[in-house]
């Protein structure tokens, strides 16, 4: 008795591991994938965002799972597994598009600046039907990727120019002109706790527009709101009182 019921629980686990490994089998990137990809700063926290979108459009909608290894100035990013989420979500669509119940799942990684030193890599995308190779670039004030024509793997970004560290930006917004004096004190107070203006090569950064941006100019609008642009060089560390 006790051994049947042995054989029967391992029965039933055999059944539901094949049952889980075949239910997200139709994810596997046999048709490659779109890559838009950015860098991230978030505190002290700087990284490289990729995000990979399933080329193939499925009826259901799946969370991407994918984990990365550098060795050797080899970056190897592999998918390893995918999370069910159900049906598409339907959105109106114009008659005539592509069917509204097919969606293109996605997932993300992000490397940190740290495991990223200047230096030229090799960026291979691995699946168990699929390997995409190109080549991504690190300098100091940009990284490039080049990515051989081919059909596994596209991206319509080949630069970006990561946030210089260091660099505090902003803006002071104030209605009224009898509130300038406030921001004008705001102002001086930063001055007083050693913020330095920065410069910044004019590169097209995400989120600092440094060509219109520029430390201490100013705009107004006709409702009496005004804005004062911000762009500090962090030359200490700050904590706050406790």
């Amino acid at each position: 008795m006790k051994r049947t019921l042995y054989n029967s629980a391992w029965m039933l686990l055999l059944v539901l591991v094949f049952s889980c490994s075949k239910k997200n089998t139709e994810v596997d990137g046999k048709e490659g994938f779109s890559l838009y990809w950015h860098h991230e700063v978030f505190g002290d926290n700087r990284h490289l965002l990729l995000a990979f979108t399933q080329n193939e459009a499925l009826r259901r909608n799946y969370d991407l799972h994918f984990e990365y290894k550098i060795d050797n100035k080899e970056i190897t990013v592999r998918l390893v597994g995918a999370t069910d989420r159900g049906e598409c979500p339907k959105f109106p669509m114009p008659s005539g598009t592509a069917d509204p119940d097919l969606c293109n799942s996605d997932g993300v990684i992000r490397i940190p600046d740290v495991e990223l030193p200047a230096g030229n890599y090799t960026l291979k995308l691995v699946t168990h039907k699929m390997m995409a190779v190109s080549q991504l670039t690190v300098t100091t004030e940009k990284i490039s990727l080049n990515i051989p024509s081919n059909s596994l793997l596209s991206s319509q970004i080949q630069e970006v120019f990561p946030i210089p560290a260091n660099i505090l930006f902003g803006s002071i917004h104030y209605t009224g002109a009898h509130n300038e004096k406030f921001a004008k004190n705001l102002i001086n107070d930063l001055s007083l706790l050693g913020l330095n203006p920065a410069e910044v090569t004019d590169h097209p950064y995400r989120h600092l527009d440094v060509k219109t941006k520029v430390h201490l100019s100013q705009e107004s609008w006709q409702n009496g709101e005004h804005c004062i642009t911000l762009l500090y060089a962090m030359t200490k560390k700050f904590q706050a009182d406790r």
